[in-house]
């Protein structure tokens, strides 16, 4: 078994756990308000979170994920995925999605380079990025919770 593999399925598991545990902390109401009027509800940024994990897993998989599903707005959670059940739920799905695409993978190929596109990345890269991006996405949560007087750490 691969150290490096080992290692980022820890990542992963731990930022959607993470994340998770920050979804449950909240309701429905503080996940769909948007604080200030302009910036982004949790459902919002959690959509997307669940959105990158799964084109992440695709490109695991060599699946072209096709273009960014949102043009160049910010991403919006559909009304129908608009309450926390769902997005937990949803959340969980896709990192096991990246957490299935990592399997078939040898460990000696995570730090390999390869191009998507015009980018250079690396199948480490690309796990890598899933687990920051849960937890950079996770402290907005954190920053909702704060908004309305709670400041506990939820995970545990």
């Amino acid at each position: 078994m691969s150290e490096l593999k080992d290692f980022l399925r820890e990542r992963i598991n731990q930022s959607a756990n993470f994340y998770t545990q920050d979804l449950e902390a909240l309701s429905h109401e503080q996940l769909e308000k948007s604080p200030g009027g302009k910036a982004r509800s949790g459902y919002d940024f959690t959509h997307e979170v669940i959105v990158v994990n799964h084109r992440i897993a695709a490109q695991l998989r060599g699946e072209d994920p096709g273009p960014w599903p949102f043009g160049d707005d910010w991403a919006v959670c559909p009304d129908s995925d608009r309450n926390k059940e769902t997005a937990i739920s949803q959340l969980k799905g896709s990192a096991e999605a990246i957490l299935a695409a990592m399997e078939p993978i040898p460990g000696d190929k995570f730090n390999e380079k390869f191009k998507i596109g015009e980018r250079e990345t690396s199948f480490s890269g690309m796990v890598g990025l899933a687990s920051v991006h849960m937890m950079y996405h996770t402290a907005q949560l954190n920053y909702i919770q704060a908004l309305d007087g709670d400041t506990d750490v939820h995970w545990n």
